[in-house]
């Protein structure tokens, strides 16, 4: 999260700092990575959550590629799918 946000800003584009991540994904147990998440069980109690995140269907690759614009900073992928269950990708 950081170094995609860090790295846009560096190179002049702030307003770069949304991420893609994909729906029942797991990333930690820090702020950032809950609000990473769009799981409520994760979420509930840690709010207010930190912005800039667009959550999509695992293995929807259009789906994926239609919610990047000109604020996308890139995309967190939990790459097998542990805590939302086994996704087929």
């Amino acid at each position: 999260i950081k170094t995609a946000r860090r790295y846009h800003h560096v190179n002049g584009n702030p307003q770069r700092h949304t991420l893609i991540t994909f729906k029942n994904a797991f990333h930690g147990r820090s702020l950032g990575a809950i609000s990473a998440t769009d799981q409520a069980k994760m979420r509930d109690g840690f709010e207010p959550l930190l912005p800039g995140f667009d959550y999509v269907k695992f293995n929807d690759l259009e789906g994926a590629l239609a919610k990047i614009d000109d604020e996308t900073a890139g995309f967190l992928v939990e790459t097998v799918q542990g805590e939302g269950g086994m996704t087929a990708g």
